[in-house]
């Protein structure tokens, strides 16, 4: 497991921000740069840690971004005026700073997920407000409302983290701890 401390380091447009899985040339211990399987560390309220994986925190930002084939995908596109609405509307005050944007929406994420979490078995509440946002049955793509196609691909990537989403009669989606992955 490694330990991801917010720095500064330089971008490869020479520009400084704090990065956690931005690609650096100089940066050889970047996450990006390390094996996808090794989770990334971030701090709970009660002082443990919450630990994600690289790769689950890269596929989540590409569903946000609609990184997809448009005729294939089950999520839209959102270019950067779009991800900083959506981030607005989960009550954020996060604005897409105009870097690769699923890149910014992972260092976004991770911010929200070193949130406080009530116990080590539920997210923060920002990070429950995103997947609800994520998975809004409204914004349907090349399926139906009950969006079973993007429930799955979310909880594909969710289970290795130990969570799974699901939509409840009032049609909004909402996360249940699965499995052992907290720790």
């Amino acid at each position: 497991m490694i330990a991801v401390p917010r720095r500064e380091t330089t971008r490869h447009d020479g520009t400084n921000h704090g990065c956690r899985v931005l690609c650096h040339l100089d940066q050889t211990d970047c996450p990006c740069r390390m094996d996808a399987s090794a989770p990334i560390l971030l701090p709970r309220a009660d002082g443990h840690h919450m630990e994600f994986k690289q790769r689950t925190i890269m596929e989540i930002a590409d569903m946000i971004c609609g990184n997809f084939k448009a005729e294939e995908s089950f999520f839209g596109y959102r270019s950067s005026r779009y991800l900083t609405e959506f981030f607005r509307d989960c009550g954020t005050n996060y604005a897409h700073d105009g870097s690769t944007r699923n890149h910014w929406v992972a260092e976004t994420f991770l911010q929200i997920l070193a949130e406080p979490q009530p116990n080590p078995h539920t997210p923060p509440e920002t990070f429950t407000r995103v997947i609800r946002a994520l998975m809004d049955q409204g914004d349907a793509r090349n399926e139906g409302e009950e969006r079973a196609g993007a429930l799955a691909f979310l909880n594909t990537t969710l289970a290795r983290e130990g969570f799974a989403a699901f939509y409840a009669p009032d049609k909004q989606c909402y996360l249940r701890h699965i499995g052992p992955a907290p720790s």
